[in-house]
């Protein structure tokens, strides 16, 4: 049965147990393998690809939430590695221990956060100015619908990125640095 990888941890006392851990996927218990000067908290699961849904993304997060509660900083693991076997996950992770362990310690002592803008209502689209005789053509009315449009998005992308300009400046003294999505 494969393997599902939450996170990396610095090794501490060799295949403790997590404390306290919570279940994994899918309610499967979640268990540490030692790989070297890493930890990897894994999971026994059904099948090789976990299902992506919601619940199992939160059950992927809370396995993080708790390896981060035992005072050591997580490298988490992207939502869905798994590997056919105990054996195969900890040869990978030793083979990239190399690349791994500075990223731990960069991540070290640190949290990552997320921060999410919403903006208030959805403005409404303005319509563009219409041509004398252009009324009647259905042409002329779409490509005003859609000159509208993008001019919409422009202001919106625009806002979307005044306002993360300003989160980044307030929280620039506090940030090591920052990944930015305007969906």
């Amino acid at each position: 049965m494969p393997t599902y990888l939450y996170c990396l941890v610095a090794a501490g006392d060799a295949g403790d147990p997590p404390p306290e851990a919570p279940a994994g996927i899918g309610g499967a218990a979640v268990r540490v393998l030692t790989a070297g000067t890493l930890e990897a908290w894994v999971s026994t699961i059904a099948s090789a690809s976990p299902p992506a849904t919601v619940e199992s993304a939160r059950e992927h997060e809370v396995v993080v939430s708790a390896a981060l509660a035992t005072g050591r900083t997580p490298l988490p693991a992207r939502f869905g590695q798994t590997w056919p076997s105990d054996a195969e996950c900890v040869a990978s992770v030793r083979q990239r221990a190399a690349e791994l362990e500075p990223l731990l310690r960069r991540v070290a002592g640190l949290v990552e956060m997320t921060v999410c803008t919403l903006l208030p209502g959805r403005p409404v689209a303005r319509r563009a100015p219409v041509a004398a005789g252009d009324e009647a053509t259905p042409g002329s009315a779409y490509l005003r619908q859609l000159r509208a449009r993008a001019d919409q998005e422009r202001r919106l992308r625009t806002l979307l990125e005044e306002v993360r300009a300003r989160v980044s400046r307030t929280l620039a003294p506090l940030s090591r640095g920052e990944v930015a999505e305007i969906r």
